[in-house]
């Protein structure tokens, strides 16, 4: 019967060898992530996101309102249900549901963030209409 030899130095080489690997790879992707921010910095926009595997941007389906037209009637039947106010995800929940499905936060949130102080009131974390 023959035993399997195990040569205890061998297997702390390759731990040793994966290790530096790791290492070398974690360098990497540190690096590829500064250069991702600096290139979103510099050019105010996220990189194409096409290739990477995450969600495009769904397009504003024709006839879809404003994105304040939007925002304010579903404020306006916030307030109707006795809600009054809503945070910034009920918002979007909201948006998908009646005007435009697959639309990602980034495509709605700065703009509702700019009618802020405006054209909407924001106390705490929701948004309500500024009342006439």
């Amino acid at each position: 019967m023959s035993l399997v030899s195990i040569d205890p130095t061998d297997l702390k080489s390759r731990h040793k060898r994966l290790l530096e690997d790791i290492a070398k790879l974690q360098k990497e992707a540190d690096e590829l992530g500064s250069f991702i921010r600096n290139l979103e910095r510099f050019t105010g926009k996220p990189p194409d996101k096409g290739r990477s595997g995450k969600k495009k941007k769904t397009p504003r389906p024709a006839g879809t309102p404003s994105t304040f037209e939007m925002v304010d009637m579903i404020l306006a039947g916030a307030e109707k249900d006795g809600r009054g106010a809503l945070t910034s995800r009920e918002l979007m929940d909201e948006i998908r549901a009646k005007y435009w499905p697959g639309v990602q936060n980034g495509q709605i949130l700065p703009s509702i963030f700019g009618f802020k102080g405006k054209r909407l009131n924001r106390t705490g974390d929701k948004w309500s209409r500024i009342k006439k």
